[in-house]
């Protein structure tokens, strides 16, 4: 019966041993697959995080874009504006040209220009023509682009002795306040 009962236990510690076996490599596989599932979890924060990172840089560069693209025009309204020495002949020139349109002769007694930088270019000149075009041209001064200051306007209508009889003249002082040394 000795060798019987051996046998049975023998099988039995086998058996056990298996199971503990079994057990213990379960145990290893769990070990192994919890590592390696921390390992990804850990690979997908990065990724979810590089994604909402990039994004975020995506969606700054288009708005940057957009508020370039905005910013170029309005540079080009403010350069309109701001006219530098190298513009002030050409100013000069419109006011001449426009004048002529509107039916006024410009006459540019004096234009003052600081080489230092520190005043403001002041132009002295005449304007000669009828009433109601001298008035529409000082009002379109008033409303062009850039930045003046009057300091000075008389207004005066030629005697009857005149060769330029019934013709009014406008004697103005104006500084440009939209100047900058810069360009």
């Amino acid at each position: 019966m000795f060798p019987l009962t051996f046998m049975k236990n023998k099988k039995l510690i086998i058996f056990f041993t298996a199971i503990v076996l079994a057990d213990v490599a379960a145990v290893f596989l769990w070990f192994y697959l919890y590592s390696k599932i921390e390992e990804w979890q850990t690979s997908i924060v990065k990724i979810t995080n590089d994604l909402a990172f990039s994004e975020a840089n995506a969606q700054n560069l288009k708005l940057l874009k957009n508020q370039t693209e905005e910013t170029a025009g309005s540079k080009e309204i403010i350069d309109k504006v701001f006219l530098g020495k190298k513009d002030i002949v050409s100013f000069m020139e419109y006011l001449e040209k426009t004048g002529k349109d509107i039916g006024v002769s410009v006459d540019f007694s004096s234009v003052k220009l600081d080489d230092t930088g520190q005043e403001k270019p002041y132009f002295q000149f005449s304007l000669k023509g009828k009433f109601e075009n001298v008035f529409r041209f000082i009002v379109l001064l008033e409303n062009i682009p850039n930045q003046i200051v009057f300091d000075r306007m008389d207004i005066s209508k030629n005697g009857e002795n005149s060769p330029s009889a019934g013709e009014w003249e406008a004697n103005v002082g104006m500084s440009l306040a939209s100047y900058e040394t810069l360009k």
